[in-house]
């Protein structure tokens, strides 16, 4: 509430600083007139105030296209004024980040680590730039065992894996045989086993798998045959003691 006097016969220009409120909205402002600590009714005015924050937008562009992408915490297409984000950068296969850019220029533009937050004063643009980088490859070999009890394919079926590409192998029994488990030996000389059927090594992880068959159990022999009945026995009747 503000106070004023002005005197009879007289005018004087008033400047009103309203405290804006923190929330979008509609919001009522009075004004009274009194005289001599009566209210003049016929110079009362009452207007509504429309409150529309400030929103800024954010946005992130990769450089170059496809090298890896942006999440944004939290993720909206607006934000309020002095609104804290945060951005991380996530690379894909080939690619490593390497710095932030964009515009207006700010400490945390320029930097080096994936991670970085912004301050919503105004519009952003923002350059997530990657680099490609050599990318490991490694043999992957595939066998079955016993040779005879099946076959083992590979998908995609190539002589190199870049490191981390994800490899379906998969095991077909031939007839008479069933298939067991496949056994893998990774490039640290572990190993691992597994009896689902197809398995997905990584490259440059596992560097070999081996599927294993059992040979089913032949069906056992029909029964034998029931014996001939004996011979009829002849009985003469004529014939003397």
């Amino acid at each position: 509430t503000k106070y004023f006097n002005i005197d009879a016969g007289k005018t004087k220009n008033v400047n009103f600083q309203i405290l804006m409120p923190t929330a979008e909205g509609t919001y009522p402002v009075h004004l009274d007139i009194f005289s001599n600590s009566d209210l003049i009714e016929a110079y009362q005015a009452a207007e509504d105030v429309v409150v529309s924050l400030f929103k800024y937008t954010l946005e992130v562009t990769i450089e170059p296209p496809g090298a890896g992408y942006v999440v944004k915490s939290p993720s909206k297409a607006t934000y309020s004024a002095g609104e804290v984000v945060t951005l991380t950068a996530h690379p894909y296969s080939g690619y490593e980040f390497d710095h932030w850019g964009g515009w207006p220029p700010y400490p945390g533009v320029g930097s080096t680590s994936p991670s970085i937050q912004i301050t919503m004063d105004e519009d952003w643009w923002v350059v997530a730039a990657f680099r490609e980088v050599a990318v490991a490859q490694c043999p992957l070999s595939v066998s079955a065992s016993p040779s005879s009890g099946g076959s083992v394919t590979r998908s995609p079926d190539k002589s190199l894996y870049d490191d981390g590409e994800m490899v379906t192998v998969t095991a077909t029994a031939r007839s008479g045989w069933t298939f067991k488990n496949f056994t893998g030996v990774r490039f640290d000389g572990s190993t691992w086993t597994s009896s689902a059927n197809p398995v997905h090594p990584k490259g440059c992880e596992t560097k070999s798998v081996t599927a294993h068959f059992v040979e089913e159990a032949p069906p056992p022999p029909p029964p034998p045959p029931p014996p001939p009945p004996p011979p009829p026995v002849y009985i003469c009747p004529y014939c003397g003691a």
